[in-house]
Parts: C-alpha cells; structure tokens; sequence
C-alpha cells in the first residue's frame, strides 16, 4: 500500500518516522488505568457459583487472537464486585494483563454483563482515543517489545500500571483512526480465518495419524487374513494368528530411582519430559546429564539403548525410545523389550494404548501408573517380522503427514508474522489506509 506523503522522526525507539501530522503522547495521559490492587484483592473464598455474583476476567480469559473467552467463566461475590466500581467492565474498555501472561490485549467490543478484573488485568478506561485504534497500537511490536523487557527486568514478570502509563502512544487524527481500526478489523479477520483453515487441516492430519497407528498395530497390514476377538476394548478384533500376552511377559521393567541427582554437570544424559520431541531421545535440551560415578554412588538406573521410554504420571503415554544410554527422573518407566519383540513396533503400540492408559491411571491428586500397571497390561503380538514391517510402514506414513502439517504450520506462522507486521505499518504510519474501502 501506498504511504502518507510527508514523515517526521517519532523520537521512539522501534517505531521510528511517522506521518508529519501525527503526535505522540503517554497512555496515560489519554485514557485512566485501574488495577485489583491493596484491600481491593479478593481471595478463592470470594469466588462464587454463576448466579451468585459477577464475572471476573482474568489473563486466561484473553485467547492466542487477544479477543474475550469467557468458555470457562469465573465469578466474584456481589460486595467483592460492587466495591470497586472503577474496575467495573463496561463496552469500549481494553484489557491489558500486568501478570502471567504478559501483555495480552483485548477490547471489550460488546456487553457482557455485569463484570470486573482479577489481580493479573489493569482496565483502560476513558479512552480518549478511538478504542479499537488503541487495541491495535497496544497489539503492535512497540508495546510487545517494551513489554518484554520491563517485565525480563523484574523477578516475578509482571508490568506496573506506573510503567504502563509511561508507554508512548502514537495519535493520528480521530478519522484516522477509526479508519485504520476499520482496515485492520477487515484485515485480521480475513488472515484470523486462514489461520483457523489451516489449523483445522492439521488437526485432522493429527487424527489421521493416529488413526493410522492404532489401526496398523492392533489390524497390521494384511487386509483380508482371518479375525479373532481379542476380549480388549480399546483393541477390538486382531488378526487370528496374533498372540495376546501380558506386557510383563516379553520385557524387563526399570523404575528409575526417585532421588535426583545432586549434579547435573556429568556426562550420561539426565532427560525430563520437555525432552521428548521425537521418535528417538539421546541427550538433554538443556545438555544436563550425570557422571558414571554419581550413578554409582546414588545408585541411579542407566536405560540401555532400545528401552521403551513411557510417561507413568504427566502427559500418560507420552512415549520414545532410547537411542543411547541415559538416566530419567521418576516421570518414566523403561520397558526393555525382549528378543521377540521390537523397540519400534512396542514404541507405536504404547502410543496407541494412550488413551487407555489415561483411563487405568490411579491418584487422589495427580494420575499415576505403577510398575505393575505396565506388567498387567494386555497387548497383542505379532511375529518379529510382522512388527518391523508395521513398524516400518508406520515411520513412512507418519513421516509424509509430519511433512504436510511442518508446511501448513509454516504457512500459519508466515500469516501470523504478515498480521503483525500488517498492524505494526497501520497503527504507526508506515502505510495510508485513509481512502481503505472495505469489499462489497
């Protein structure tokens, strides 16, 4: 798009030269900024049933589109809602949060009935500007930036309403503005849909996939060989001259040891779950790892090369197999298959009893599969030779969808750059949308 005929030099960092007729001025100074702060604070016993108070919009309420979800609402009781009426939420105020989620930005664009902020949300209100102009501006790389180093400054990340009141804000003309929150509305909505589009194709490449899996190691290859019940739900029939055998019956279980290691400078891999991103592990992301001789001394268990890593506790069924020696802290069992079975049909297969395991897992506070979960499980067998081919099949398969999603991911991410550099130009002037008409 074409740009405004005349510049001058903002005076801003990483904003850089703006229209000639543009100012520049504080957030403060043109809209109120009100926090949930001092007495104000409310604790869970504030909180109430829907009915029985109103709502209250925390950071979590806020989506990836910076846009109001109220999916999973919260509610404070009336004297707690009704003391503080400058933090009531009312059409036209912005959300900016200070706390957890840094920085996320949303308008209030329509009613929402009676409703006020919780501790990690300041409310701008008496905007000055035009409101939907301001949400752009504050959604733009300048106040992303700033943002991100105010709050790296700090032990606990957070951003006060003083150092939000600080921030620079550009101010076109009142027409202006309103023109360019009707550009980007036009714009952003177009590009949001594209991204949902394609979002959506990956997730059914993920169904597919896993579709996939679950039907190779519980079906195999051969589409017309004769069927047998196996007496598992989660597996349903299987090929009549497959086996069924206890998980415990064809593996060596190892149970890391609970204690963590003392040091973590050595040079037998420590891994811990944000590790797994792939089919085969081998090292730490963070390079953390144990010497031989405090494996010794604290009597850690090492996982030889094949071992079936399984998550019992967080992320169940999360699964990969060990490509090199290494140790694991107590979020794992090992699974160290036998002669007969293979590393790489066992890894698919424990993928696909996902679900299953989720469902068996015990824990009055957090879900957990023992040694003996493992050992009982029932699963089928084919012949060695069957399991490499499925095994194989699968890799081949699941490599082509990995491709396909990798690209549409990589789509999505250039559409979300081309959205942030598309509200950057606008909201600073790098780009005119004055005569921006929007498509019959």
């Amino acid at each position: 798009m074409k740009r405004y005929p005349a510049y001058k030099d903002s005076g801003v960092d990483w904003i850089g030269e703006i229209p000639k007729h543009w100012s520049a001025t504080k957030l403060k100074h043109i809209t109120d900024i009100k926090g949930r702060i001092g007495f104000k604070g409310y604790t869970k016993e504030d909180l109430v049933k829907d009915g029985e108070g109103a709502l209250t919009i925390g950071a979590k309420h806020i989506d990836k589109n910076n846009k109001i979800n109220l999916s999973e609402p919260e509610y404070i009781k009336w004297e707690k809602y009704l003391e503080s009426p400058e933090i009531m939420v009312k059409t036209g105020d912005i959300l900016v949060t200070q706390r957890g989620s840094l920085g996320k930005v949303a308008v209030i664009e329509n009613e929402i009935g009676n409703a006020t902020i919780n501790p990690s949300i300041v409310i701008l209100k008496n905007i000055d500007l035009n409101a939907k102009y301001l949400y752009y501006f504050l959604n733009g790389d300048y106040f992303k930036r700033n943002t991100e180093i105010i709050s790296s400054s700090t032990a606990v990340p957070m951003i006060s309403q003083e150092e939000l009141g600080n921030f620079n804000i550009l101010s076109p003309l009142n027409t202006e503005q309103s023109q360019i929150a009707i550009f980007l509305d036009h714009k952003t909505t177009q590009i949001d849909d594209l991204i949902d589009k394609k979002q959506k194709i990956i997730e059914l490449l993920k169904e597919d996939r896993t579709a996939l899996i679950n039907n190779a190691v519980t079906k195999g290859l051969e589409h017309h060989v004769p069927m047998k019940d196996s007496g598992i739900e989660w597996i349903g029939d299987i090929p009549k001259h497959w086996k069924l055998a206890r998980l415990g019956h064809h593996s060596e279980m190892i149970v890391p040891m609970r204690d963590k290691p003392t040091d973590l400078t050595g040079d037998i891999p420590w891994l811990r779950i944000e590790d797994f991103d792939s089919k085969y592990v081998s090292k730490s992301k963070t390079n953390q790892g144990v010497s031989l001789e405090l494996i010794q001394q604290m009597n850690l268990k090492i996982f030889p090369k094949g071992t079936v890593l399984c998550s019992c506790s967080c992320n169940m069924g999360k699964t990969a197999i060990v490509k090199s020696p290494l140790i694991t802290n107590q979020t794992f069992i090992g699974i160290v298959p036998k002669e007969n079975i293979s590393s790489d049909f066992l890894f698919y297969l424990m993928q696909s009893s996902e679900q299953y395991l989720n469902v068996i897992a015990t824990g009055a506070i957090q879900s957990y599969l023992s040694r003996n979960d493992f050992e009982k499980l029932l699963i089928p067998f084919p012949t060695k030779e069957e399991q490499i081919a499925i095994a194989l099949f699968i890799d081949q398969k699941t490599l082509q969808i990995e491709e396909l999603i990798e690209r549409k991911q990589k789509l999505i991410d250039q559409l979300k750059e081309y959205k942030s550099s598309l509200i950057n130009e606008a909201v600073t002037g790098k780009i005119d949308v004055r005569n921006y008409t929007l498509p019959v």
